[in-house]
């Protein structure tokens, strides 16, 4: 039977025998080295040594804790703005529960209807669970949507369904950014709408 040597095995007995020769090269050149010269070469390998250690490990670390020591700052006023909004959101939140007088929304609604220059082209209806139809015909969209972005807080109504399409000419074609169609809204406290 015939033994056969795995390729592994082969590299293995190549590289022992490659760095048991390299080490004795080396070896003999040491000794072939003056105590001076011995010296000097063990020198060079401290240095070189204590840079590979700075650069490698010790100033990447010292930069990473510079960074992050102003880091801090910002990250505090970072969360600062966040605990205002959070408090604010809280605040709003509590007055989201207490609804206005269907008179007042009224008002305010044409009120602001009428600074957002929508109030000959929106015709607002109330239904009898105090919900707001408004039948919009031909607005600027752009206009619309910030109308109804700006109602929530002052007149306490937010919107629940949308039913808008483009405006077309008489030729049947799309007029860009004006629409047409119904917004319902409902008051900010309605259960119903909450969700």
């Amino acid at each position: 039977m015939s033994q056969t040597t795995s390729p592994i095995r082969l590299l293995a007995a190549r590289w022992q025998t490659r760095t048991q020769t390299t080490h004795l090269a080396l070896t003999r050149r040491w000794q072939a080295l003056s105590m001076r010269e011995r010296k000097g070469m063990v020198l060079v390998g401290i240095v070189l040594g204590a840079v590979l250690t700075w650069s490698v490990l010790i100033d990447p670390a010292l930069g990473k804790l510079a960074r992050a020591q102003a880091d801090i700052p910002r990250l505090q006023s970072q969360r600062a703005e966040l605990d205002a909004l959070v408090r604010e959101a809280q605040a709003l939140g509590g007055r989201a529960q207490s609804a206005l007088p269907a008179a007042a929304q009224q008002e305010g609604l044409v009120a602001s209807l009428a600074a957002a220059g929508l109030s000959s082209a929106v015709i607002p209806t109330q239904d009898d669970e105090g919900r707001w139809q408004l039948a919009v015909s031909d607005v600027p969209a752009a206009v619309l949507m910030q109308w109804l972005a700006d109602i929530v807080e002052p007149i306490r109504l937010r919107p629940t369904a949308l039913d808008l399409a483009r405006v077309t000419d008489a030729g049947g074609r799309p007029v860009p950014g004006r629409v047409q169609g119904t917004v319902q809204l409902a008051d900010i406290a309605d259960p119903e709408t909450a969700r």
